[in-house]
């Protein structure tokens, strides 16, 4: 079993800012409620918009995978802090880098898509590996 981790160094660059804009966020929606005894309160649906796009932007996060696991049974283990998922290494059909999205990766299998930062200690070995178990992947741009 072998097991990849997601660097410490693009955990805090991720999440930061995040961080730092839900905080914006919940400060101005507060101000707003605050402020919502004034006749001349900002519209309640561009605060609704707000939560919508920083909930999203948490949710999309927080399914990225944080570690990779090859185990012993040919089975690629994606641990995210929302969702664990477990394919089988025959399953994978391909794993290339995002032209849009510096720095990340969408695999694709049979059943669907995972996206993957690029920047697992051990990333080349993990794709090394990989390839060894399933020799039809195509690996792109990674």
């Amino acid at each position: 079993m072998k097991t990849f981790t997601l660097t410490k160094q693009y955990i805090i660059v991720s999440l930061l800012p995040l961080g730092i804009v839900t905080l914006f966020v919940a400060m101005g929606l507060a101000c707003m409620v605050i402020g919502s005894r004034n006749s001349q309160a900002p519209d309640k649906r561009l605060a609704l918009a707000f939560i919508f796009v920083i909930l999203a932007m948490w949710f999309l996060t927080l399914r990225l995978p944080y570690r990779l696991t090859i185990r012993d049974d040919h089975c690629v283990e994606f641990k995210s802090l929302l969702r664990t998922t477990v394919i089988a290494s025959h399953e994978i059909k391909s794993i290339k880098a995002r032209t849009l999205q510096p720095g990340m990766a969408e695999l694709k299998h049979e059943k669907g898509k995972i996206q993957l930062a690029l920047q697992f200690d051990g990333f080349y070995e993990f794709l090394g590996t990989l390839k060894k178990l399933n020799p039809d992947i195509e690996i792109r741009g990674c």
